[in-house]
């Protein structure tokens, strides 16, 4: 069983490294190496897979509009689910302290933080200029 955890893996917080045919590298097909986020292989158009969400990917990465893309993603992550690519089992609520509702709010931190949430606030708060 392939165990998903969401992380930050896109700058844009989107779901394009686990969903994305491009994504899947098949090293026992072609030889080649490489890691693969889309360890299910989701989108990359085998005899098992022909959909995916790969058309709904490659028009929501090109929209430059806000609230437009933000519905293609939606539309992505439904697909996806609906595509039962992954299995959810556990789902756990993080709380990250980027909103001004959460008391003790740091602002300008990217959405999600994920791993680089140290690194960010050390660079927001760096006073020790070399």
């Amino acid at each position: 069983m392939f165990e998903l955890g969401w992380g930050g893996m896109s700058p844009t917080g989107d779901s394009l490294e686990f969903f994305f045919g491009s994504q899947f590298t098949n090293e026992g097909a072609t030889g080649e190496q490489g890691y693969s986020f889309n360890a299910s292989g989701y989108g990359n158009g085998d005899q098992f897979n022909s959909g995916g969400a790969d058309d709904l990917i490659a028009e929501a990465k090109t929209t430059f509009d806000s609230q437009a893309r933000n519905q293609q993603w939606a539309s992505v992550s439904e697909r996806a689910y609906l595509d039962v690519s992954y299995m959810t089992y556990n789902y756990d609520r993080v709380f990250w302290p980027h909103a001004a509702n959460f008391s003790g709010a740091i602002d300008g931190l990217v959405d999600p933080p994920f791993g680089s949430w140290e690194t960010q606030v050390l660079n927001m708060y760096d006073t020790d200029q070399a």
